[in-house]
């Protein structure tokens, strides 16, 4: 267990999701440039919708599968579990696109501004399965150690996208709807293949006792994993309904460039964190290890959000036209709560390190559910900006609880004085690098690079960082 193989396998995780995720941000300008800002925001709100469904046909299983992974590769049933897995997000699917179609029918009426939502609906659906079985399938690679081939894998799905979003949108002019074939085409197609090679090296045969244990594992994990989704359609469906859909066109392109640190960074971190931590659960190293990480995660998130600001002052006007440049400010606003989720990913593991789904659920279920009413209260009294409020309020409590809940069943070593440093630093220079914003570009840039150095020897001199203590510890490890 070491601390430089998670960078390292950080660093090409991000590469993969790169690939994957922030290819998908790369179409926002083709979106935004195409679209009417109006349907620009209905796009924004239905590709948020399809992760929340996804979520919900996926059924836990994938964190399942990533959990319970080394125990059936080495009885050799590899085939067993994926294939009990495909069966489950398959039914799931089904039962999630029945309920979406019938009872929830209205309900898009009213939040797509639409009388006939019914083809948008289960084009979502149908992009949700498609994308939730490529995601678990390219779970086998993360669980087989083989970031390569995740990487690689990925590439080739951003590359499907991209030229069938460009076909479908720019060649056949089918708007809307050509943008989530696009999704269904390419998730879809490469599903397939990709399974069927899979399916050619180990087998895929459906087990119940298998699915009946990725269903007691994951199933919990829903609330979980799908509380801040929730969270955040809510305040879509309630700027849609209470401010109208030019301003969840700004509120929507702001959320995404601040979702850079998450692509870049947590959700890399999440990819090589978890069959780190999930492959060595005896070793004595495990709580040292899983301190540092969380240390290393907040200082290097606090220099994404430094370069996010950096990036994006003048970034923005290429990205989309001059009526979204409030964007910029509800980007920078949301930090902090993203910064959150790094910290709730590692609560929740050490919840999962003691089998306690169900304790992972009710906190992040009990925080959403509040937060979505606090979304139709405030936001109807102040648009965005209480979207925004009520953001980072949900996600720093959310990160925060499940830490506490989480070290009362695991306690880690992590040292507060490092710590609270990592989140001064984060908060200090991306404040600064905000204000310096507001100067001409001949000041600007010349400022922000220089509070960014000043954070880099900050870090340094006060010890948050030392590569010397990951060798002594690593060492010390490997001696004993």
């Amino acid at each position: 267990m070491r601390l430089r193989g998670l960078a390292r396998e950080t660093v090409i995780y991000a590469i993969g999701n790169a690939g994957l995720r922030a290819g998908a941000f790369l179409l926002i300008p083709l979106y935004t440039h195409t679209l009417p800002m109006q349907e620009y925001g209905l796009l924004a709100t239905l590709l948020l919708t399809m992760q929340v469904l996804g979520i919900v046909m996926g059924l836990g299983v994938r964190t399942a599968f990533m959990r319970f992974c080394a125990e059936f590769a080495e009885k050799g049933q590899l085939g067993r579990l994926l294939g009990s897995a495909y069966a489950l997000v398959a039914a799931g699917g089904i039962a999630v696109t029945a309920v979406a179609m019938t009872l929830l029918k209205p309900l898009f009426a009213a939040v797509l501004h639409t009388v006939q939502p019914g083809p948008f609906v289960l084009l979502v659906c149908m992009a949700a399965l498609a994308q939730t079985l490529w995601m678990l399938t390219v779970s086998y690679f993360r669980a087989r150690n083989m970031g390569g081939a995740f990487v690689a894998l990925n590439g080739v799905v951003f590359l499907l996208l991209a030229s069938s979003t460009v076909l479908f949108l720019l060649q056949l002019h089918v708007g809307l709807k050509g943008v989530l074939w696009a999704y269904v085409v390419s998730y879809g197609l490469m599903w397939v293949m990709v399974s069927m090679a899979i399916a050619r090296v180990t087998g895929l045969t459906t087990d119940r006792a298998t699915m009946r244990r990725l269903v007691r594992f994951g199933f919990p994990l829903i609330f979980a994993m799908s509380g801040d989704l929730a969270l955040d359609s809510s305040a879509l469906y309630a700027m849609s309904v209470f401010s109208g859909l030019e301003e969840v066109a700004v509120y929507s392109l702001g959320f995404k460039i601040a979702q850079i640190a998450v692509i870049t960074l947590i959700l890399p971190f999440q990819l090589a964190y978890e069959p780190a931590v999930y492959g060595v659960l005896d070793s004595p190293a495990l709580r040292w290890f899983i301190g540092e990480a969380l240390i290393h995660l907040f200082l290097a998130f606090g220099f994404v959000a430094m370069g996010i600001v950096f990036v994006f002052r003048d970034l923005i006007h290429a990205v989309a036209p001059a009526e979204y440049g409030a964007a910029f400010g509800v980007a920078f606003a949301l930090l902090p709560g993203v910064a959150c989720i790094g910290a709730q990913y590692v609560g929740e593991s050490l919840l999962l390190l003691r089998g306690k789904t169900r304790v992972s659920a009710a906190v992040v279920s009990g925080v959403s559910l509040v937060s979505i009413g606090l979304n139709v209260w405030l936001i109807r009294l102040w648009g965005m900006h209480a979207a925004v409020l009520v953001y980072n309020v949900a996600h720093i409590a959310i990160g925060l609880l499940l830490v506490v809940v989480g070290m009362r069943y695991v306690p880690i070593q992590l040292h507060g004085r490092r710590l609270a440093g990592t989140v001064a630093l984060f908060l200090g220079g991306t404040t600064l690098v905000w204000a310096a914003s507001r100067l001409p570009g001949g000041l600007f840039y010349p400022l922000a690079a220089l509070a960014i150095l000043a954070a880099l020897y900050c870090a340094r001199e006060l010890g948050i960082v030392d590569l010397r203590l990951w060798q002594k510890k690593e060492l010390a490890e490997h001696a004993a």
